[in-house]
């Protein structure tokens, strides 16, 4: 990767905090970091709006000027959350159109009825894009609450398990660290239920096969109505997937070229979802 000029200085790519130090002032925001498979994310923006929540800097991003092929509505790197709203709007949009070659009566069916889509979908999707920016900010900053909890080798473990099975396992079980720990209990606390119907409308893959207890609390709240048995399955989630968490490190520490087995072992995959 070539270094990226700014003014009289060539910085790493990989360098977000040296970079976004000499362009937030001019309101502008820059994210270079390493993904899924360990594939490397870029992007440049506009910078929307900086904040600080838990004690950690959020930067929402809009209008983009330059990315890589993928483009993750957010992202948490060096202790600071990216949130990429027209990443994220884009994503929504996509998610909408999917969802009318669908039957009706869905999770996403019972998000989409929170907003006005018949009558301005515009309007629509920029109240929803609203609503959901703020979700991914309580992921993201979940995400930070877990990273701290984990520390660095958490990355590395990742990295030495990467294009496996193991990755992804490992992957859904820090996402469940996250929402059980921050998302999910504010979502409850505000009884934001637009937003719950539509995490639970995205609760697929490997999260939902190794947490189908947090799927079928929702199906009973999405039938009675009472949020008690989710909001109970989410304060038990915090600690079960929290200790299986740095139970893998522990694996990783102990055998760290041979810990995948072991990994995917420490979440069962539920064949019943």
């Amino acid at each position: 990767f070539a270094p990226i000029p700014i003014g009289d200085t060539a910085l790493n790519p990989f360098d977000t905090e040296a970079i976004n130090s000499a362009l937030l002032p001019s309101r502008l925001v820059y994210s270079g970091g390493v993904g899924g498979r360990s594939a490397p994310h870029f992007f440049l923006s506009d910078l929307l709006s900086a904040e600080q929540r838990d004690g950690f800097p959020v930067l929402v991003a809009n209008n983009e000027h330059a990315r890589d092929l993928a483009a993750p509505p957010a992202m948490m790197l060096g202790g600071t959350v990216f949130v990429r709203r027209e990443s994220l709007r884009r994503m929504l949009w996509e998610k909408i159109e999917e969802w009318n070659w669908k039957k009706k009566g869905s999770a996403m069916a019972r998000s989409l009825g929170h907003y006005d889509f018949e009558q301005d979908f515009t309007d629509a999707l920029e109240q929803m894009t609203d609503a959901e920016t703020e979700a991914v900010i309580l992921h993201e900053i979940g995400e930070c609450h877990a990273g701290a909890q984990m520390g660095p080798d958490w990355s590395d473990m990742l990295a030495a398990v990467s294009g496996s099975r193991a990755e992804i396992v490992a992957r859904a079980v820090r996402d469940h660290v996250a929402d059980c720990s921050v998302a999910l209990p504010r979502l409850l606390e505000r009884h934001n239920t637009a937003s719950l119907h539509f995490y639970f409308a995205n609760f697929t893959g490997m999260r939902r096969s190794t947490f189908p207890e947090l799927n079928e609390a929702y199906r009973r709240w999405a039938d009675d109505g009472q949020l008690a048995a989710l909001g109970k399955e989410v304060g038990t989630g915090k600690e079960r997937w929290t200790a299986t968490a740095l139970k893998m490190l522990d694996s990783y520490r102990q055998a760290p070229d041979n810990c995948a087995n072991r990994i995917i072992e420490l979440a069962p995959i539920s064949c019943g979802t």
